[in-house]
């Protein structure tokens, strides 16, 4: 058990001590803090005899959204240098990891959410790099008594499989216009005849199970429990969560292994009281659109017992937008502490590439392979498949895609992890 010093300094001390629990845990080093640096094996704190030199004005500085720091960070290539010139590798994984970046930050797109191009990253081109636990091993290595105590060793990456349920009913004008277009009338009415009389193409989640099966897979899904479009003209759901046929669906995947979140609304309705919509035992969610700001509603969802989220990502690009590839507690800049939640960002989503990146299946396939490849040890990869690209007309590749990723994913013997385990795995 080693003893550590973190110098009682409230301009520093809590998120110091935060980011030193993060490093003992990804390096697996038990420890104890102690109050008396003179029985400390390992001091850390502003006075030059420590073994990791604070800069307190530094620290003060990301408190309080300096945007200068930004810069700094930028010009510096991702990283903060001491007085001395030394590389301060224990604030820049601080700066990193809580997203201190966006703090104050007036930038944000149509559904509020930070831009990837005003991001650190961007400028960099590092939203595919594992930031935190580089330097994180670069204190390790630094320090001869951190690394004789650290039971680090690699291990293959897990991957965690969600799937967000946006639109049961879209099929029919979606798959139906994809059908027209490519001058398949027999599938268009077969599409419409689905609609009405059936079951729609995109209410598909049994397909979605059976396919994950044939891999020794489960996934997560996350429901909306608000239906229709807000008055700023976002959609949320286009199914009603309560109706009996959907209820009977949720049962059927419990009875399969699956799992399910709350995906919240853009709405003025409570996490309780959607939650409740959806399951009475609800502990996972991630925001619609991913719409949100990483330092706001962390102490509602914590008030209504969310203990997993999987929110913290760019929309726009593959990676990592808290520069981290571990499931982790959010620090929380208001109360100064962590949070009481595990946040496992997600890493690779569909409509990344569809959309934004306009990548072909093959394309897509190619991009997703060398990520993985580059985190296949120490690592969750988190992957988001919505329910309309597991189908058969306008998303057929990317269901395709699927399958293939989850057929690599297999093959390089990735493990399948829950909410749960992940829960139990990645608290502090």
């Amino acid at each position: 058990m080693l003893k550590v010093y973190i110098e009682n300094n409230l301009n520093f001390y809590f998120e110091i001590s935060y980011i030193w629990s993060v490093f003992c845990r990804d390096q697996k080093i038990e420890f104890e803090e102690c109050f008396e640096v003179e029985s400390a094996q390992f001091k850390i704190g502003t006075h030059e005899s420590c073994n990791i030199q604070v800069d307190e004005e530094l620290i003060l500085g990301i408190r309080n959204g300096d945007a200068k720091l930004k810069e700094e960070f930028i010009r510096n290539q991702a990283v903060f240098f001491r007085k001395d010139g030394t590389k301060d590798y224990l604030s820049s994984s601080f700066y990193i990891l809580s997203c201190a970046q966006e703090l104050n930050s007036n930038c944000v797109d149509e559904f509020g959410r930070f831009p990837f191009a005003e991001s650190f990253q961007s400028k960099l081109n590092l939203e595919r790099v594992d930031l935190v636990s580089k330097y994180f091993n670069k204190i390790k290595i630094e320090h001869a008594v951190l690394d004789d105590v650290s039971c680090s060793t690699d291990e293959r990456s897990a991957v965690f499989i969600s799937h967000d349920i946006d639109l049961i009913y879209g099929a029919l004008l979606q798959d139906g216009f994809y059908c027209l277009k490519n001058g398949r009338i027999i599938d268009m009415f077969r599409v419409f005849f689905n609609h009405f009389f059936g079951t729609p193409s995109w209410f598909n989640f049994r397909k979605i199970v059976e396919i994950e099966k044939k891999f020794g897979f489960s996934s997560t899904f996350f429901w909306l429990a608000i239906k229709g479009k807000t008055s700023s003209g976002v959609n949320n759901a286009d199914y009603d969560i309560s109706k009996k046929l959907l209820q009977e669906e949720l049962d059927f995947l419990d009875k399969e292994g699956a799992h399910h979140g709350i995906h919240k609304s853009f709405s003025d309705v409570s996490f309780p009281v959607e939650m409740k919509r959806i399951r009475t035992d609800i502990i996972a969610n991630r925001y619609h659109y991913l719409g949100l700001n990483v330092h706001k509603d962390l102490i509602v969802m914590e008030e209504a017992g969310i203990k997993f989220s999987s929110r913290i990502s760019f929309a726009e690009k593959p990676g990592f937008r808290s520069g981290y590839s571990k499931p982790y507690l959010p620090y929380m800049f208001e109360s100064r502490r962590a949070a009481r939640f595990v946040e496992c960002p997600m890493n690779l989503m569909d409509t990344t590439y569809f959309n934004y990146l306009k990548k072909s299946s093959p394309e897509a396939f190619e991009d997703i392979q060398q990520f993985i490849d580059c985190h296949k040890y120490n690592s969750v990869i988190s992957i988001l498949w919505h329910n309309n690209y597991i189908s058969a007309y306008k998303y057929k590749d990317y269901c395709l895609l699927f399958e293939k990723v989850l057929a690599y994913l297999k093959n390089n013997n990735f493990r399948c992890i829950t909410p749960k385990e992940i829960v139990k795995e990645f608290k502090l």
